[in-house]
């Protein structure tokens, strides 16, 4: 039973919401990461890499230089060692093509984009994860307007009172159940907690 089972184990779910902030963390982390290790290996140059390809695209055609071939070149000098007539080694110096760089530069493209959509969407998760960690008011606010099937006193009495940890694990139930099996979990543990705060004053009494 969900109800019994956040009474049993209230204010002990801190640490599993502070796992769940780590792994958000790291993702953060790693995708960071990725970008700086990319920007390394192609020379510093991955970091605008997106920004000079759009100002390219808006740029006259006539005077823009594309910021693709500084990366991937799709043409380049190649010297040849053939053996001649007579047995010596000859050099021989042509343009070869690169044809795959035409997929490489598309490729980075994407990526370059992806990471940093990446990056500011986990970036802007974090900064929510410690708001809502560091404002009960707006935990309650939250709950409230996503649970409008629940009272708004039952939900007062209940996520103001709790923990970031237990707040966290039921914003997690109220994202994987229907809103009326959440509204009667609230119900059912606002009565609960209301009841053992009642028998608690009596006995102090």
């Amino acid at each position: 039973d969900v109800v019994e089972y956040f009474c049993r184990h209230r204010s002990h779910h801190m640490a599993y919401a502070l796992r769940f902030f780590v792994c958000e963390l790291l993702n953060f982390v790693n995708v960071i990461g990725q970008m700086y290790f990319i920007d390394k290996f192609l020379g510093g140059m991955f970091s605008t890499y997106g920004a000079e390809v759009i100002r390219f695209v808006n740029e006259d055609p006539e005077v823009r230089v594309d910021p693709m071939i500084k990366i991937f070149p799709k043409m380049t000098k190649c010297r040849f060692h053939r053996f001649g007539t007579s047995g010596d080694v000859q050099k021989h110096d042509s343009i070869c093509l690169l044809p795959l760089n035409i997929i490489n530069e598309k490729i980075y493209v994407f990526l370059w984009f992806w990471l940093i959509i990446l990056a500011v969407v986990t970036g802007i998760t974090l900064l929510y994860r410690i708001v809502v960690c560091g404002f009960p008011r707006y935990r309650y606010l939250l709950m409230k307007t996503l649970s409008r099937m629940v009272p708004e006193k039952k939900m007062d009495q209940l996520v103001m009172k709790a923990s970031y940890g237990d707040w966290f694990v039921l914003y997690l139930l109220k994202d994987n159940m229907q809103a009326y099996h959440f509204r009667d979990i609230v119900l059912s543990l606002s009565d609960r907690l209301a009841k053992e705060k009642t028998q608690t004053t009596w006995t102090e009494t």
